[in-house]
């Protein structure tokens, strides 16, 4: 995904790479999070900078897998917090998270991100749910 996009030119303005996190329950259960393993994956490729700990999901939340589209953004609803806005103040932040469905987790992390001063936001995901 990052070597396809590089020659892109996709990331140029991008200054800090941000992976959609885990609630440290599901991190937990599941033993790794996937968006931080397509962050690094990326981040080998371009050399930008992964944050991870910088936004956390602040709420245990149920899997969105079964839920519909209002359902799923409900869901979300002020799920994520920045905990350490210092760290994204007027940067550009790729947002990056394994699967989109409805848009709902992407939008509601960019959502926390935006609060900071300055903040831009770019989407990537590695794959969309076919609905």
């Amino acid at each position: 995904m990052g070597e396809e996009l590089s020659q892109s030119g996709f990331f140029t303005d991008i200054d800090i790479i941000v992976p959609v996190p885990l609630h440290v329950k599901k991190k937990r259960q599941r033993g790794y999070n996937q968006s931080e393993v397509l962050a690094a994956g990326v981040s080998q490729v371009t050399g930008l900078p992964v944050q991870s700990g910088g936004v956390v999901r602040n709420r245990y939340t149920d899997t969105q897998t079964r839920k519909t589209v209002f359902e799923r953004w409900d869901n979300v609803k002020n799920v994520f917090m920045v905990q350490n806005s210092e760290l994204f103040c007027s940067k550009h932040i790729l947002l990056i998270d394994d699967v989109l469905t409805t848009g709902a987790t992407c939008a509601a992390c960019a959502d926390a991100l935006l609060q900071v001063e300055g903040v831009r936001v770019s989407i990537l995901v590695l794959a969309m749910a076919d609905r």
